[in-house]
Order: C-alpha cells, then sequence, then structure tokens
C-alpha cells in the first residue's frame, strides 16, 4: 500500500467512527504542518513518519506535554533511523505503542530496545479461527521448476535487518545491494517457467476463484502479465482444438465451459518479493 493510501485509511477510519470531522484540521500535510498541530492543543492528529522530515535538536521539542500517546503502525519499519529520531526528540515525553502484522524474532533485539516487549498479540491462527484471516497454504514450486534461488530470502531478510537499524532508504539500499540476484530473479527462462507454472495450476487444480501474482517489480510484473496471457491463451486453444473433435463440442464456449480467452488474475507488484 502506497503511504499516501495509508494515511487516508487510517484518518478514514477515525472519521468512520465520528472520532474527527470531516473538516477538522487534523492531518499533517508537510513537516512545517506536523510541527504546528502538534504545538496546538488537538485530540488526534494523524501524520506519516516521512513528515519528520525535519531535523529536532534535542531540548527544542515541537511539544512538552506528557499526556501524548504516539501510536505507532508497522513498528518494523522506519522506526529506527533520522525521521523516528526526529520524533523521539520532537516528542520526548509521549507515550509509545506500537503495532506490528510482522512476528518479532528471539534475535530481534531492536525492535524491543525501542518499543519494548509484546503488550498483546493476537495470532495468525486465531485469525483465522475468528474469520477474517483465510488459511495459508505454502508450496514451494521452485525447486520443482528448477527455478530455486538459494538462500535469497536469507540474504534479503539479513540485509533489512542491517539496513533498517541505521537508514529509512530501505529499498534503495536493498536493490543496489541485490543487483545480481535481480537479474537471476528476472531471467526470461526463469519468468516463463513460472508463467507455465502458473496457468497449469489455476487451469487444472481451480475450478473458481480468484489470483493474484506478486512479482519483484512492476517492469516484471508487466512481463509475467504478458506471459501468462499468452501461455494462457495457448491452453484454452488447445483446449478448444481437443474438444472440437469430440462429440461434446457443441457445449464448448458456452455458458460454464471452463476454457477462457484471457487469464482472470490481477498482477501487482511488492518489493522485495519474488514472482
Amino acid at each position: 500500500m502506497r503511504p499516501v493510501d495509508l494515511d487516508n485509511q487510517i484518518y478514514r477510519t477515525y472519521a468512520g467512527c465520528g472520532v474527527v470531522g470531516e473538516q477538522e484540521e487534523v492531518r499533517a500535510g508537510s513537516g512545517r504542518h506536523l510541527k504546528r498541530l502538534l504545538g496546538e492543543h488537538k485530540a488526534y492528529v494523524f501524520s506519516l513518519i516521512q513528515k519528520f522530515n525535519q531535523d529536532v535538536v534535542p531540548g527544542e521539542p515541537y511539544s512538552e506535554r506528557d499526556d501524548i500517546i504516539v501510536i505507532v503502525d508497522e513498528a518494523h519499519r522506519t522506526q529506527y533511523g533520522r525521521m523516528a529520531l526526529n520524533q523521539r526528540n520532537a516528542l520526548p515525553n509521549a507515550l509509545y505503542i506500537a503495532f506490528t502484522g510482522t512476528p518479532l524474532m528471539k534475535e530481534d533485539e531492536l525492535t524491543r530496545r525501542v518499543f519494548g516487549d509484546y503488550g498483546s498479540r493476537y495470532g495468525f491462527q486465531r485469525a483465522v479461527e475468528d474469520g477474517p484471516t483465510v488459511p495459508l497454504y505454502y508450496d514451494a514450486r521452485g525447486e520443482k521448476l528448477g527455478v530455486a534461488t538459494d538462500g535469497l530470502n536469507e540474504r534479503i531478510a539479513e540485509k533489512l535487518d542491517e539496513f533498517e537499524a541505521d537508514d529509512v532508504d530501505v529499498e534503495q539500499r536493498l536493490e543496489r545491494e541485490l543487483k545480481r540476484d535481480y537479474h537471476i530473479i528476472t531471467a526470461p527462462d526463469r519468468l516463463d517457467a513460472v508463467a507455465r507454472d502458473f496457468v497449469s495450476h489455476y487451469t487444472t487444480a481451480w475450478d473458481s476463484g480468484k489470483a493474484m501474482l506478486i512479482a519483484i517489480d512492476k517492469i516484471t510484473a508487466v512481463r509475467m502479465h504478458g506471459l501468462i496471457g499468452k501461455h494462457w491463451r495457448d491452453r484454452a486453444s488447445r483446449r478448444t482444438a481437443t474438444r472440437s473433435g469430440s462429440p461434446s463440442s457443441a457445449r464448448c464456449g458456452s455458458p460454464g465451459s471452463t476454457s477462457r480467452a484471457s487469464p482472470p488474475f490481477t498482477s501487482t507488484s511488492r518489493s522485495r518479493r519474488t514472482p
């Protein structure tokens, strides 16, 4: 989700509950605007951490109030660099409560040092049992296709820990560090093999439903869209040709037929994810 979308989502959640008014000035539009809002005695202020882009000198805070509660979303990201330090200097007496959807590993001492240990946990299995989350099934198909990227996930995780500890510009640094792996991940033969497997899986193992393909970047998402579309049409053509010689050929293309000219899927890009 883009930062501007996340900002809108958080604000509209509070507005939808009637906590803040639609026309109330509570959303920071810039670093200077944020400083002004925090200097006023407002009940709620909404901001992304990127708005703490102005260096704050210790001892010259935006507010010295000790009744401010900072609710932090995505606590495992962008909370340890320059802007996070500016936030702490701007609100030195605030209480911080953080939320994250990423489990804290035993070796993750940095997050605990900044925010403390768990106050409450809502586990994945409980979310499945409650209904808002669907079960997750993992099928490591890289080995089967001969396109596995051995050790890539571990290397990415190590670099993320290293970069997030001292720099908020994680994505660009990660891209520079993993340039060689990028060419391996996006090699034409590899993408073609993944596209073929995708089409085979969703035309044989599924009768209905939706699918989402996550690619490493937008360019790769577009390439995968083209490859999957090609293989999907080829497969539909073969099925149509096979049926045309059978007694049931009259039903081909009729309502309820599973042959489709184009794939019913959505492709998107997500940084640090392989297709």
